[in-house]
């Protein structure tokens, strides 16, 4: 009678901490990033025109 108690008690145990691990599901990470598409842009010693400001402008916002 007393093994079959404890073989509950550790059976209820067992069930219980295998509860509580979180479940990891397994992701296939994709092992290539690509490069980013994006260039700095340059900046001139003096803007000539205005056309020139608004076109450095639209390029670093």
């Amino acid at each position: 009678m007393a093994i079959s108690k404890l073989r509950v008690f550790l059976v209820v145990q067992l069930l219980v901490l295998s509860a509580s691990i979180p479940i990891r599901t397994a992701r296939a990470a994709d092992p290539f990033t690509p490069p980013p598409s994006c260039i700095k842009p340059s900046k001139p010693l003096r803007f000539t025109s205005e056309w020139e400001v608004d076109q450095f402008m639209s390029r670093v916002v």
